[in-house]
């Protein structure tokens, strides 16, 4: 049940990431891997937080 809960945090997380992209930067990833990778280097989360999202 926990683990179901984080998997679907970790979804919520990558599918704002993605609305964010796009709406705010006109960004399209064409897969979820690089989302918070394209957050950092738009400015949007700071790189610490990259690398722990992206873990």
């Amino acid at each position: 049940m926990v683990q179901r809960a984080l998997v679907i945090c970790i979804n919520i997380c990558i599918d704002i990431g993605a609305h964010i992209l796009s709406f705010n930067k006109n960004v399209i990833p064409e897969t979820y891997s690089p989302i918070f990778e394209l957050l950092d280097k738009k400015g949007i989360i700071t790189e610490q937080m990259e690398k722990n999202l992206f873990k």
